[in-house]
């Protein structure tokens, strides 16, 4: 509604900031949320690995589900720090974020899952055909054994820069070794990631990396991480543009990926990106700086979002989609990051029913956080 100026108001009620809690367990955050017209979206924004649940939901070792006004969250967690929000949005477009909480999930010995019990997170994973598809900034508490190898197959298009993390105990003896999609060509690889600082970088072929994680251990608990980065680019052309030109059709789009974050460009133009989205995702797309705008559109280049600093479209059909970017005044070159995210789908709306029509103001979300043999957060 263009006449609604009053944004939504939200509040955590539960757990306490600062609060202590079992880990490898069940928690629950609980939060109010309301609107002067209608809620569009209640939102838990999982800071560690920066998602956003909302509800309906399901994906990897998570899903929400929805009962009138409550919705449920079940994610599996596993040891350490974690901080987290909740974000109200409007009809309007209107959004207030509660302040940011942090919680300690503690455990004895600080060791995410029993080491004796190697974990079932994508199993049957043994294998580089059987590789365990995760996206760059995901984040996953495992357990390897010397006779349970842990393979991982993480979206990569050609020359993209692939850093994986690995964070275990001190003395643990983890192997990390790339190969080529075809889990055939060995790209890059170390035999004591831990000793070696944790890291281990390559650039992908295309259209991914595999990641093979070994030990000589009878069993070790790690975290992995991944995050990418473009590897290379084109001499920068004079003038004010950035070296990703000329993207300014869909025919010349730049190819983007979800879970990459692009930095310090510049758009003097349009600027085109190509992503690809898997059946039933969402996608999001938020520019970070001045006077810049962007929209997602099909196939065809129908607008699917309104036009903002972030372009949302949900429930999409698998295929290609583009992103278009550009300064709001075209006279005016603009500099800008773009990160895109893809999630599952977002619901109609919080407080609406399955029609999307209104059931009321007061929105309850209850964000359960369940226990083990999934991916923790």
């Amino acid at each position: 509604p263009t006449n609604d100026t009053t944004p939504p108001t939200a509040s955590v009620t539960s757990p306490d900031d600062n609060a202590v809690l079992p880990a490898n367990t069940t928690m629950q955050v609980v939060a109010n949320a309301a609107d002067n017209v209608q809620l569009a979206s209640v939102e838990l924004l999982w800071n560690f690995t920066g998602d956003v649940f909302p509800c309906p939901f399901e994906g990897q070792a998570v899903s929400c589900t929805q009962s009138g006004n409550t919705f449920t969250w079940n994610l599996t967690v596993g040891v350490g720090t974690r901080a987290f929000q909740v974000r109200a949005i409007d009809t309007a477009g209107q959004q207030f974020v509660t302040g940011e909480r942090a919680i300690t999930l503690s455990a004895d010995g600080d060791v995410p899952v029993n080491p004796g019990d190697p974990d079932t997170v994508g199993e049957d994973n043994d294998t580089a055909a059987d590789a365990f598809a995760i996206r760059c900034g995901n984040a996953l508490d495992l357990v390897v054994a010397s006779d349970d190898d842990d393979w991982f197959a993480i979206d990569a298009p050609a020359d993209t820069a692939v850093q994986v993390g690995i964070d275990a105990q001190s003395g643990s003896t983890i192997a990390v070794d790339f190969f080529s999609a075809d889990g055939q060509t060995v790209l890059a690889g170390v035999p004591d990631i831990v000793a070696a600082g944790g890291q281990l970088r390559g650039v992908s072929p295309g259209p991914a990396i595999l990641a093979r994680i070994t030990t000589t251990a009878a069993a070790t608990s790690y975290r992995l991480t991944a995050t990418c980065s473009q590897e290379g680019g084109d001499t920068p052309l004079p003038g004010t543009d950035d070296d990703l030109e000329d993207n300014d059709t869909t025919d010349t789009a730049t190819r983007a990926f979800c879970g990459q974050q692009r930095r310090q460009l510049i758009a003097a133009d349009l600027d085109f990106y190509v992503v690809e989205v898997r059946d039933g995702e969402g996608l999001s797309v938020a520019i970070s700086g001045d006077n810049v705008i962007a929209t997602v559109l099909d196939a065809e280049g129908t607008a699917l979002s309104a036009i903002g600093s972030v372009a949302r479209a949900t429930s999409l059909a698998a295929g290609n989609y583009f992103v278009r970017v550009e300064p709001s005044n075209l006279q005016t070159p603009a500099a800008y990051d773009v990160e895109f995210v893809c999630a599952p789908a977002i619901n109609a709306g919080c407080g609406c029913d399955a029609h999307g029509n209104s059931t009321g103001d007061a929105v309850v979300v209850v964000a359960g956080l369940a226990l083990l043999r999934r991916r923790r957060r």
